[in-house]
């Protein structure tokens, strides 16, 4: 049944020690207790995880669902933030549980602001254990694990930026799929951003180009239409696509970003984005250098009006590679 697979072949024999039936004798041997050609072989490796977390009793459900909503792999400390308080006290038993059903193991090299750290033996029993659960509560969970990072690990969050983006970013999406977007999953979408954002700006300065053109989008994805912020990103994000040598991409971006600019009247975010795609233009087409300088120098006496500092400095650095 197993067809080669080596996960399937060690969750099975799992499952049959679970119902009880393959067992150890006083001798230490594996017997038989029940007709094996009377059982149901689950089809598919998906179906075996899945029947096999419905065996679970309550607790370690609730255990393995926290746990797979914070990744391959998760902390005992968050496992207790999240669960009801009907439980938390009875996790520690619930995860030595769910290891010797071979789900989850105690994960030595992981080390995290003195948590215990677990793992799941493959990925696709996270995914199962994910799947199972609410959409609302994965939602609340993904929530909930950002503040429990957030009050554990004050001084290390900046290394987890992109993560906690990423948890907020899914608390988002799966709100915003159950319902209308009101204030409270905007100022959501807003957090999410700040961090992805701000995690985008680190790939930038160290050249990273593909994880800040994806940070930087994946941001101004979780922000409205109408916030001026989302134009920047998407900015940042042509810049990077640009130095990728995405050039087409690059354009199709920056026309985007100055059309809903010009609709906003932000007339320095859409000058600064001229500013982008003139010496994308300039450097990958030439162009007559007369044309160029006469366009910057107009850029330059609107920005300089608004005191935009960032689509100066572009502007300044256009002329340098004309000159």
């Amino acid at each position: 049944a197993a067809e080669g697979n080596p996960l399937f072949a060690e969750q099975m024999l799992s499952m049959l020690i679970d119902d009880g039936i393959l067992h150890r004798d006083d001798a230490g041997l594996w017997i038989v207790t029940a007709d094996l050609g009377a059982m149901t072989v689950p089809p598919s490796i998906s179906a075996l995880l899945t029947a096999r977390l419905d065996r679970l009793g309550g607790t370690d459900r609730a255990v393995i669902e926290c746990g797979a909503v914070i990744g391959q792999v998760f902390y005992r400390g968050a496992i207790e933030e999240l669960v009801p308080d009907s439980i938390r006290a009875v996790v520690g038993p619930s995860l030595r549980s769910l290891s010797r059903k071979e789900l989850v193991a105690f994960d030595e090299s992981t080390r995290f602001a003195g948590q215990e750290a677990f793992r799941f033996l493959h990925i696709l029993i996270r995914d199962a254990a994910y799947q199972g659960l609410l959409k609302r509560s994965r939602a609340e969970l993904h929530e909930g694990f950002v503040e429990w990072l957030e009050r554990v690990a004050p001084d290390r969050l900046l290394e987890y930026e992109e993560i906690c983006g990423h948890h907020l970013e899914q608390a988002f999406l799966i709100r915003a799929e159950l319902g209308p977007v009101n204030e409270a999953i905007r100022r959501l979408g807003g957090r999410g951003a700040r961090y992805l954002s701000s995690a985008g700006q680190r790939a930038l300065a160290r050249g990273d180009m593909p994880a800040a053109e994806s940070l930087l989008r994946r941001a101004a994805d979780l922000l409205g239409s109408d916030d001026a912020e989302r134009g920047w990103l998407l900015l940042y994000g042509a810049e990077a696509l640009e130095e990728m040598g995405e050039f087409q991409a690059a354009s199709t971006l920056l026309a985007t970003v100055i059309e809903a600019a010009q609709g906003r009247h932000d007339e320095a975010l859409a000058e600064t984005a001229e500013l982008v795609r003139l010496q994308l233009r300039y450097t990958t087409q030439g162009g007559q250098e007369t044309d160029v300088v006469r366009a910057v120098d107009r850029a330059v006496e609107i920005l300089e009006g608004s005191g935009q500092h960032e689509g100066l400095a572009r502007a300044y650095r256009l002329l340098t590679n004309v000159h």
